[in-house]
């Protein structure tokens, strides 16, 4: 244990480096006991974990081409290539994996931490972010399989990801068409899918790899004010900043049309627009904007029911608990030949 004056005093006895650790502040931070008392523990983990972040601070600035306290893609890129080695979570990572690796960590980094797409991220933002946290626990020795697989980082991850983007690939030009894309989940809707790339970078049409992680992180994540930005872009057609009972209709006209296919009849545009509004609570009576999504706490949910069948259905029969786990492929109409 120790008290404030012995605190104090220590704090007198120390190299000046060491003496912002031993100010009246940071004892204050710190659960006293009936004598007014620190313990010693507590105190020397948040220690730790200050040098550990000023030295973090240090290894990142390294790669700060421009000087300016933030790094720029392939800043960050550089950054995570060199730190691969170290990570013994990452030993089993085979070397012609790593760019694309890298890749996939970057674009968590810039999803969350550069929403406004600048093209950089500031240094003290990596800093103060859980992103960098979850990036850290790959010095661990040992973790469970259920660990890595919640871990964007792990090779369990990421090699996920890259499989399922492969999976999709099905003409294995290294791009994903439209209708490649929808097969990522069964019950996504032709209007959603189509506005996906209509907003956001193509090539020729096909979306690449570093596209397909956005959309990736947008998935599962779509609580984050980052996930309902990014899904925003897609629901706001006309860019009025606001969707009105016309563009609702728009996306719930094709979500009934996936549920129609496969015969899950008596769904009806009013009823799942009422459902929107009563979630939605927008601060204007006709139209519902992105402040209202974040602010309602259901955004999540809103993006969901309007843009993928399944998620819709499941939405309403979750009450009696009929939920659909096997959601299959909507069927091919009939050909000529066939019928």
């Amino acid at each position: 244990m120790c008290i404030r004056d012995r605190f104090i005093f220590i704090c007198s006895k120390l190299p000046p480096k060491c003496r912002q650790f031993f100010t009246s502040s940071t004892f204050l931070k710190f659960e006293r006991d009936e004598y007014g008392r620190i313990e010693i523990v507590p105190f020397f983990h948040y220690v730790v974990r200050k040098v550990n972040l000023f030295q973090t601070r240090i290894q990142i600035s390294l790669y700060d081409t421009s000087g300016y306290g933030y790094l720029k893609e392939k800043d960050l890129e550089n950054y995570i290539f060199e730190l691969i080695p170290s990570f013994p979570q990452l030993k089993t990572l085979k070397e012609d994996f790593y760019p694309f690796y890298v890749i996939s960590a970057v674009r968590k980094f810039f999803f969350f931490l550069d929403p406004k797409r600048t093209g950089k991220i500031y240094i003290k933002d990596m800093l103060t972010s859980h992103i960098l946290a979850e990036l850290f626990e790959l010095r661990q020795e040992r973790w469970n399989i259920e660990d890595a697989m919640q871990n964007w980082f792990s090779v369990q991850s990421s090699l996920k990801v890259y499989e399922n983007y492969l999976t999709l690939d099905l003409d294995h030009n290294g791009l994903l068409k439209r209708e490649e894309l929808a097969r990522y989940s069964p019950g996504l809707t032709d209007i959603f899918i189509n506005r996906i790339f209509e907003e956001y970078q193509t090539f020729d049409g096909e979306m690449d790899y570093k596209t397909f992680l956005d959309f990736v992180l947008a998935m599962e994540n779509k609580s984050t004010p980052q996930a309902l930005a990014y899904f925003w872009k897609i629901l706001d057609v006309y860019n009025k900043g606001a969707i009105d009972t016309f563009v609702i209709n728009m996306f719930f006209r094709s979500v009934i049309k996936e549920l129609e296919a496969r015969k899950k009849m008596g769904f009806k545009v009013d009823d799942l627009k009422d459902e929107i509004w009563d979630m939605a609570k927008p601060t204007c009576p006709y139209a519902i904007t992105l402040d209202d999504l974040m602010r309602c706490g259901r955004g999540d949910t809103i993006v969901a029911i309007m843009t993928d069948a399944k998620a819709c259905y499941d939405y309403d029969k979750r009450e009696s608990g009929d939920i659909e786990d096997d959601f299959e492929e909507a069927p091919e109409p009939p050909t000529s030949s066939s019928l």
